[in-house]
């Protein structure tokens, strides 16, 4: 889910006229009783998703990548920027870029089925937790794409 922050730092940033404009959308949203929470009617007036999903992976460009979500928007994700704080698997995946390469959409996110970790289930089974980044995480860090106007192929 998109964090708070994220959403009101946008709306912030928004024009006085603008965010009058939001604002009375949002309180549509909540009279018709679906959303409750102040924040998530701020952000889906604004076009923002809550859950943003990856639809498609558009291109990969050395560590950059442009992803579609399911909104229709086309985003660039800088993993420079993403995965500069050398958590595990970060070094992994900026060290090797056939690894990152390898990339696929799973549930909605981004997952690399070639980097993991084994654990045990409650079975007491082994089993591969394949490594994979929260699409609220990555949409946040992402920049709308210049050329999102413009079709282009998938990869």
């Amino acid at each position: 889910m998109i964090q708070d922050e994220y959403i009101l730092s946008k709306f912030n940033a928004l024009l006085p006229e603008d965010k009058v404009q939001v604002l009375l959308k949002a309180l549509d949203l909540m009279a018709e009783g679906k959303f409750k929470n102040k924040v998530d009617c701020i952000s889906l007036a604004m076009g923002i998703p809550l859950f943003p999903q990856i639809k498609s992976i558009i291109n990969i460009e050395g560590y950059k990548m442009t992803v579609r979500f399911d909104n229709q928007e086309e985003r660039i994700i800088d993993f420079l920027e993403i995965l500069e704080d050398k958590k595990p698997f970060h070094e992994l995946l900026l060290g090797d870029y056939k690894k990152f390469k390898e990339v696929e959409i799973i549930d909605g996110t981004l997952a690399w089925l070639n980097i993991g970790s084994w654990s045990k289930d409650i079975n007491g089974n082994e089993v591969f937790d394949y490594y994979d980044i929260d699409p609220g995480l990555l949409y946040e860090n992402s920049a709308p794409s210049a050329g999102a106007a413009v079709g282009g192929g998938e990869v």
